[in-house]
């Protein structure tokens, strides 16, 4: 049963009761799985999509080393350039969360983007406890910011995906009213 305060944080978040229980066990559920597949660069998806129909052309070609080198330089430009997409797909295969406790440090920041408009900032998010870096909605600055808490992330791309607001750090326990 959620607290008031972790009912703030599940909205911010977007997560149930039901993916919180699963992520203490350690394991990464259904919703939160689509929810980090959104993330996926859509370039990402259309290259996997793509990587089937070339290995059939190599496998029908008569000159197989060509589509192979060719395969090797897609597949590392996919990684060089969509490293954060390649991190959030083997989060997903993967089917677990990392967990950290303790006092949460927020850090705010601009990213900058070059369009056809102009420069356009959009505001972002990290949360930190005990040396662990994970992305956060900038929803989370002022409410959170020094509180103990228990965040569950993905491990490799870093996105809190549900979390507690503790006690104290020392005990490390939910809060409950």
């Amino acid at each position: 049963m959620a607290t008031g305060q972790t009912d703030e944080l599940m909205r911010i978040l977007n997560f149930n009761d039901q993916e919180l229980a699963l992520n203490r066990q350690g394991k990464l559920g259904f919703e939160q799985r689509l929810r980090l597949l959104e993330e996926v660069n859509q370039f990402m998806i259309v290259v996997i999509a793509l990587i089937p129909f070339g290995i059939i052309v190599w496998v029908n070609d008569h000159q197989p080393i060509l589509e192979v080198i060719g395969l090797l330089v897609l597949l590392g430009v996919i990684v060089a350039f969509n490293q954060p997409s390649v991190q959030i797909l083997l989060d997903i295969v993967n089917g677990q969360v990392s967990e950290v406790s303790g006092a949460i440090t927020i850090r705010l920041y601009t990213r900058s983007q070059r369009t056809l408009l102009g420069l356009i900032g959009e505001k972002f998010a990290d949360g930190t406890i005990n040396d662990v870096t994970f992305l956060i909605p900038v929803e989370m600055v002022d409410e959170y910011q020094g509180r103990p808490m228990r965040i569950f992330y993905s491990p490799r791309y870093h996105r809190a995906l549900s979390g507690e607001v503790l006690v104290k750090i020392d005990d490390l326990l939910p809060v409950t009213f």
